[in-house]
């Protein structure tokens, strides 16, 4: 498969201390990533890694790599990573370019990819759509309280979570707690 991931369809995240670079996508899948260079560098370097192995079991003289994610990952990684440009503003990373190539398991097959990161880059993701779309589903009329917490829940006969089930939680009936941060919302039902 190819994956495409830009600031517009996915968070990407990048970490970088000396010779050492991370990066995360958070998007329709989810992967990590950790590209190292030899412990004697500062900083990255314009140039071709080869003969590395998976980070963090690697030859500190040769530097290390590892991708994986979505339930995926090596027992043992062998590849390279080629560095095409590379700018530091002091000792903090305003941009990357680099190639890798990652081969699991000693197995022929690979897998191949291209980052380019700059610091500069504050394009994000759309917005939800406001208003939402009319036609999407409501509870039906008279299925919820008027007021108070509540979730309910309606599934259709072949869903996979409820197999047609409607439920109704209530703080008369279950113990509702809320956890939020920035974006993220979680909810609890007991």
């Amino acid at each position: 498969r190819n994956y495409l991931y830009t600031q517009t369809n996915a968070v990407l995240t990048v970490g970088a201390l000396k010779a050492q670079l991370g990066v995360s996508v958070r998007g329709d899948q989810r992967w990590d990533s950790s590209f190292v260079g030899p412990d004697s560098f500062n900083n990255f370097k314009v140039g071709y890694y080869p003969n590395l192995q998976q980070y963090p079991f690697y030859d500190a003289n040769k530097g290390g790599l590892t991708w994986f994610g979505e339930g995926n990952s090596c027992s043992t990684v062998s590849g390279w990573i080629a560095v095409d440009s590379v700018t530091y503003n002091a000792s903090a990373l305003t941009a990357i370019e680099l190639r890798f190539e990652q081969k699991c398991n000693g197995a022929s097959p690979a897998l191949r990819g291209k980052i380019r990161w700059l610091a500069s880059d504050t394009s994000k993701p759309p917005g939800p759509i406001n208003p939402p779309p009319a036609d999407l589903w409501r509870a039906p009329a008279g299925a919820v309280p008027a007021t108070g917490n509540y979730v309910y829940l309606q599934g259709d006969g072949n869903d996979y979570i409820l197999s047609g089930e409607t439920r109704l939680y209530t703080q008369a009936n279950s113990v509702l707690s809320w956890i939020t941060e920035g974006a993220y919302a979680q909810i609890n039902i007991q």
